[in-house]
């Protein structure tokens, strides 16, 4: 059995999870294959699947007229490389700050992606500190730093509606443009963040005080596939511009 902190490091459901090792240890299967498996109802097995699919974690072969499926990638084994020198893993809040520090030695019109769980951003303000992201927000936009986020509809419409600390609010309404791609939040229900600028990635769990620091090229570029995957999926929107007009003056 996967752990439950490595599914939500990797954004996995359960139901993903399951169908994820029935394709390792069974694939190439036909989608009957994978229900008996799995154990799931047929039509159960399609979602997760095709989730699996969006982020580059399954893909199928034709045989005839039939579709076998497979895993493209083992996203368990690459988070076991936590000891090798270009991925750690770190606890406690402070260390998380620093990780998060890192991304502003972007170079100015760089990108930096964001991603948070529908429940994250509640947990960044109040474990990590309102004062932490409006300094961080502030230092960003003074550099110049493009950022974008992909983003639950409930946490847009919490910081239109100033749910999420006011002086959080006021440090995104200060920008010109903060790029953003909302999902429907069962997309993204969970409690972890992803950072990724340059060859690094970040995944955080704010609320746990872990994370694991990235610059192995595999796991990122794999990351990176994610998002991408997102992106697509998600509605596109200038954030800044949403806050200043929705959010109550």
């Amino acid at each position: 059995m996967v752990p439950k902190q490595e599914r939500q490091l990797l954004s996995l459901s359960k139901n993903e999870t399951r169908v994820l090792e029935a394709l390792k240890s069974h694939g190439p299967v036909s989608i009957q294959g994978l229900v008996k498996t799995t154990r799931l109802h047929r039509t159960t097995v399609y979602w997760p699947l095709g989730r699996l699919q969006e982020r580059g974690l399954a893909a199928f072969d034709l045989v005839g007229k039939r579709k076998r499926w497979y895993a493209v990638a083992d996203p368990f084994s690459l988070l076991g490389k936590v000891e090798s020198t270009d991925t750690q893993a770190i606890k406690g809040v402070e260390a998380i700050r620093r990780l998060y520090n890192k991304a502003l030695e972007s170079k100015r019109t760089d990108r930096v992606l964001i991603l948070e769980g529908t429940k994250a951003i509640h947990s960044v303000a109040r474990k990590g500190g309102v004062e932490f992201l409006e300094r961080w927000h502030i230092r960003a936009h003074e550099k110049g730093i493009i950022v974008e986020s992909i983003l639950g509809e409930k946490t847009l419409r919490d910081l239109a509606n100033q749910l999420v600390h006011a002086k959080v609010v006021k440090s995104l309404a200060r920008w010109r443009l903060w790029v953003g791609y909302t999902v429907p939040d069962e997309f993204i229900d969970f409690d972890a963040t992803l950072v990724v600028f340059g060859n690094r990635a970040i995944l955080a769990d704010w609320e746990r005080g872990y994370a694991v620091s990235i610059e192995n090229t595999e796991i990122v570029a794999l990351i990176k596939s994610f998002c991408r995957a997102y992106k697509m999926l998600g509605k596109k929107i200038d954030i800044v511009k949403y806050i200043k007009t929705i959010a109550p003056q």
